[in-house]
C-alpha cells in the first residue's frame, strides 16, 4: 500500500493537466515545496475543488508516488481578504512566484513555511504596504542562505518583525534603492520569471 503524508501546507497555484484534473505547487510544514496532482478537481461539483484554491492554508493527506496525488484536504485558512483586494493578491502572487523560484523540491524548512504564513496574514489583516511582499523577499534571501547587498534598510529588514515593517515609512529614494537591490538580486537567480515583479514599481 502506498505511503500516506498528512500535513499541513498553503497552495501556492494550480495548473491544468489532463482533461479533468490539475497539478498544484503547495508549499508543506513537512516536506517543503511539492508538486501534487489531484484527479477529478476540474469536474462539476468535485468537493476539493472549493479547497485547493490559490493561497489558501490546507491540512492535506498526499499519496506518494513518481508524484503526489491529492486524497484529502480541509481548509485552516482562506485568507479572503487578501484574495479579494487587487494589490494584496498581486503582492501574494508576486510572494508564490519568488518562493516557487528559489527553493528546491522536497525540502523542508520549518522557518520558512513561518515565513510565508506570517507574510500572508498580514497581507490579508494589516493596512497593505508594498513593504510586506518585497520584506518577504528580503527574509527569504536570508533564510536560504543568501546575501544581499548591504544597506541600513536591508539590515533592519532581516530582523524586524511584520509589525514594525508594517509601521515604517521610508523616503522615495530609500524604497528605489531596496527595489533596485531586490530586483537585481531577483535577476541574476531567476532571470524575468517573476513577472508580478512590476506591480511593486
Amino acid at each position: 500500500m502506498a505511503e500516506t503524508i498528512n500535513t499541513r501546507g498553503i497552495v501556492l497555484y494550480y495548473r491544468p493537466w489532463r482533461e479533468y484534473d490539475r497539478t498544484y505547487v503547495i508549499y508543506t510544514e513537512a516536506c517543503g515545496k511539492l508538486i501534487c496532482k489531484a484527479i477529478g478537481v476540474r469536474k462539476p461539483r468535485a468537493k476539493l475543488a472549493g479547497v485547493l484554491e490559490p493561497f489558501a492554508e490546507i491540512d492535506v493527506s498526499l499519496i506518494m508516488g513518481k508524484r503526489y496525488t491529492v486524497s484529502g484536504a480541509v481548509v485552516s485558512q482562506r485568507f479572503a481578504q487578501m484574495k479579494q483586494a487587487k494589490d494584496r493578491s498581486t503582492a501574494a502572487v508576486y510572494c508564490a512566484e519568488v518562493l516557487d523560484e528559489l527553493v528546491k523540491d522536497n525540502v523542508a524548512d520549518p522557518a520558512v513555511y513561518q515565513l510565508l504564513f506570517s507574510t500572508f496574514t498580514w497581507l490579508d489583516h494589516a493596512p497593505y504596504t508594498k513593504l510586506i511582499p518585497i520584506s518577504f523577499v528580503v527574509k527569504l534571501i536570508q533564510l536560504l542562505g543568501y546575501q544581499l547587498p548591504e544597506t541600513k534598510l536591508i539590515r533592519w529588514l532581516y530582523t524586524a518583525p511584520f509589525a514594525d515593517i508594517q509601521k515604517l515609512r521610508v523616503q522615495q529614494a530609500d524604497w528605489q534603492q531596496l527595489y533596485q537591490a531586490v530586483h537585481l538580486w531577483l535577476y541574476e537567480y531567476c532571470g524575468d520569471h517573476v513577472q508580478s515583479e512590476q506591480f511593486l514599481v
